[in-house]
């Protein structure tokens, strides 16, 4: 076993750059994935709610059901990320999440559960999910663009010569 780096020397600075990396990576995942966990706890609330506490519904059903998991499928896509397979992930990830909330639903008083409302969740979320990527998308090409038509920095006038 070896002795710990001396406080100030390069092998204790490097412990702490390797300690402060790996938690900064670990707070960017827990903010990637809050949304999507937010929403979850949101809406296991709501899905428990008995039909006569929740009323009439200002819009059809299946609309409510696309429109709230629009936002988790956006949700969820941010969590999973830009890679190879991230909208298949966030996809597999929504309708296993609709499946249990539908299930969860059969079992509150006045409430019910429908393949119906399972295909407008998952529809509604993987609109979502596509939406993200589609923004990543534009944003990324937006700014390969825009780098192209700038000047460089030294080319900006005003800039005083060195």
């Amino acid at each position: 076993m070896s002795d710990p780096a001396p406080r100030g020397s390069k092998r204790a600075g490097a412990a702490m750059d390797c300690g402060s990396a790996s938690l900064a990576r670990a707070a960017r995942t827990v903010a990637r994935w809050l949304p999507a966990v937010a929403y979850v706890a949101a809406n296991w609330y709501v899905s428990s709610l008995p039909q006569e506490r929740i009323g009439s519904l200002p819009a059809p059903d299946w609309l409510l059901h696309a429109t709230a998991n629009l936002a988790f499928g956006a949700a969820l896509r941010l969590g999973t990320g830009e890679g190879r397979g991230a909208l298949a992930r966030a996809g597999a990830l929504l309708a296993a999440h609709a499946a249990v909330d539908e299930w969860h639903q059969s079992w509150v008083p006045g409430r019910s559960s429908s393949l119906s409302d399972w295909v407008a969740d998952v529809t509604g979320g993987l609109v979502g999910a596509v939406a993200v990527g589609w923004w990543w998308r534009l944003r990324r090409h937006g700014r390969r663009r825009a780098a192209a038509v700038l000047p460089a920095h030294e080319d900006l006038p005003g800039k005083p010569d060195s």
